[in-house]
């Protein structure tokens, strides 16, 4: 019997860990790789379609300009995507831990009653 308690708790620990370093990838992607290929996605398009001669200074600090600003918005718009990813990841953490408390009082209740109480 512990023997299988045992091997159901380790392949759950195994399973946990596959499931946290797959979070990991797609956190690391979604908040430092996208976002940069997306800008420069973008960027390269804007340029593309930007009209005007290329070889004014004032236009090419006019696309300096608006290419940060659009690097900047899409940075922005993944990492707040990057923390709503996290936020699930806590509330799942909180889950367990309110399921463990409530396990711990109905094992407190049936200790006190004198019952016996089996997982």
């Amino acid at each position: 019997m512990i023997e299988s308690r045992f091997k159901e708790l380790l392949d759950h620990s195994m399973l946990l860990l596959k499931k946290k370093w797959s979070y990991g990838i797609l956190d690391d992607f979604v908040t430092k790789q996208l976002p940069h290929n997306v800008t420069w996605g973008l960027s390269l398009m804007y340029a593309i379609e930007h009209k005007g001669d290329r070889a004014i200074t004032s236009t090419q600090g006019e696309l300096a300009h608006a290419l940060r600003f659009l690097a900047s918005v899409v940075s922005q718009s993944f990492l707040a995507f990057g923390d709503i990813l996290e936020l699930h990841k806590k509330f799942a953490e909180l889950s367990g831990s309110i399921n463990r408390i409530f396990e711990l009082e109905e094992l407190l209740d049936a200790a006190q009653s004198g019952t016996s109480f089996f997982m």
